[in-house]
């Protein structure tokens, strides 16, 4: 793992499953990165219901100028007013003769 950039966040010392009368409280729940800046992992010591903790993890982000670099953004309000197509449906299916593709 370490010569792929790999990193186990996932502590063992936190157990992310309740064990029972039949089992130990253990770590099923593996959480790994690539090349992450920085990550944090947290267990949160909380179920809801469940017998697996709810986790969390962080990291920080890079500079968005070097991830988007190239590239052009489009903003969420333009995509948002953008119609989609209507596509001929063929005579043979049942049902409206138009939809609409999501």
């Amino acid at each position: 793992m370490a010569l792929e950039g790999i990193t186990l966040l996932t502590e063992p010392a936190y157990p992310t499953r309740t064990g029972n009368s039949v089992s130990r409280d253990m770590c099923p729940d593996l959480t790994m990165g690539i090349n992450l800046p920085q990550p944090r992992w947290w267990n949160s010591q909380e179920n809801l219901g469940s017998d697996h903790f709810i986790i969390h993890t962080f990291y920080q982000r890079r500079d968005q100028k070097k991830l988007s670099e190239g590239y052009t953004r489009l903003p969420w309000r333009q995509r948002e007013l953008t119609p989609c197509p209507t596509v001929e449906v063929p005579p043979h299916r049942a049902g409206s003769h138009t939809y609409t593709p999501v």
